[in-house]
């Protein structure tokens, strides 16, 4: 009887969570039909991803000195790039976020010569409570975070070159328009 009311009890407990997550979201009320698209370009006129340092301390400071509603639209735009595992809604959530040659100048601690900090950062925050938004990973671990931003922060360079090389194999060809 006792595993029972456990059982009651968590089930409960998730119950409340996915109605919070909801209403945080602006989801109760409202039909699937009638779901927002949000447009970060829309939200941020400045342009995604960052490509370098000075235009990711330009996003933070819009941020910060933007007033609820706009953090709260700039979210739920994060929200909707999607992703299937947690990894996959983080690299996506950086990719739209950073360009490779910006996070060239990060590490998540700022360890490392001419390396800034990027887990004090507001969007840092934000990514990872993308991924706790989704109820199936609201108890996703700082730790897991940690360990997948950072692989992504280390093999930015690793990214940009095989980008570079990707480029210069590109037959160069009209536009299918034109």
């Amino acid at each position: 009887m006792k595993s029972l009311e456990d059982k009651l009890g968590h089930l409960l407990k998730d119950v409340a969570y996915l109605k919070a997550t909801a209403k945080s979201v602006n989801l109760i009320g409202r039909s699937a039909n009638k779901a927002q698209i949000i447009s970060l370009p829309n939200i941020y006129p400045a342009g995604l991803p960052c490509k370098s340092s000075a235009e990711v301390e330009a996003l933070e400071n819009f941020l910060k000195n933007s007033n609820t509603e706009t953090r709260k639209l700039f979210f739920q735009g994060l929200l909707q790039l999607g992703g299937s595992k947690p990894g996959d809604i983080i690299r996506e959530v950086l990719r739209t976020l950073l360009s490779n040659r910006a996070a060239l100048e990060y590490s998540y601690q700022g360890e490392g010569p001419n390396n800034k900090a990027f887990q004090p950062l507001l969007i840092c925050d934000m990514t990872l409570n993308v991924v706790r938004a989704n109820p199936q990973y609201h108890e996703y671990t700082s730790n897991s975070f940690k360990v997948i931003v950072e692989n992504w922060l280390r093999n930015a360079n690793k990214r940009l070159v095989t980008e570079g090389k990707n480029r210069r194999r590109a037959p160069a060809r009209a536009a299918d328009y034109v």
